[in-house]
């Protein structure tokens, strides 16, 4: 509204600094930027392969949750186990500090992914479950590694023992 109108007036007031159609006149009801709108964000959980895996529930073993807390991890906590990958294996994921390596250990295999191929580590709560998220771990160009039921309260240390602490400032 401009200063000084009334209400009445103020509705037959156009905004000039809209886009104009190809006539010239002013096209009110087209939206501005609209790529540029803030993208809803999706949920996770929500989405049916990761569902199936929560609906499974926290896997036996597993470190109890701690909802909106963040605890660092200690020099001497160099895994965290029961936690549950794509394939619905329950797995103990260990960092390796002297070889900058992050391994993977189910009972079958190990898979063993280097610090410097992870290019970022994103999180969501469960919901439902806000002690425990869902992990995103992207490795360069090949590929997201999707854990489940890792304890809320190590995100942030997950986080800065495999990227660094400038990996929190994202």
């Amino acid at each position: 509204m401009i200063l000084g109108t009334v209400p009445t007036d103020a509705a037959t007031i156009t905004n000039q600094d809209q886009p104009s159609s190809k006539n010239g006149t002013s096209n009110p009801t087209s939206s501005i930027d609209d790529w540029d709108a803030p993208s809803k964000l999706e949920i996770w959980a929500d989405e049916p392969q990761h569902k199936k895996i929560i609906d499974a529930g926290v896997p036996e073993g597993a470190w109890p949750g701690i909802p909106d807390k963040q605890v660092p991890l200690t020099d001497d906590q160099t895994y965290i186990p029961a936690i549950l990958i794509s394939m619905k294996t329950k797995v103990r994921l260990t960092f390796k500090q002297d070889i900058q390596q992050l391994w993977i250990g189910s009972a079958a295999s190990t898979k063993k992914v280097s610090y410097s191929s992870v290019t970022s580590i994103k999180a969501q709560i469960i919901p439902g479950n806000p002690g425990y998220s869902i992990l995103k771990v992207q490795l360069g160009a090949s590929g997201n590694l999707w854990m489940y039921w890792v304890p809320s309260q190590y995100v942030s240390g997950i986080k800065m023992r495999v990227l660094g602490v400038g990996s929190l400032l994202e």
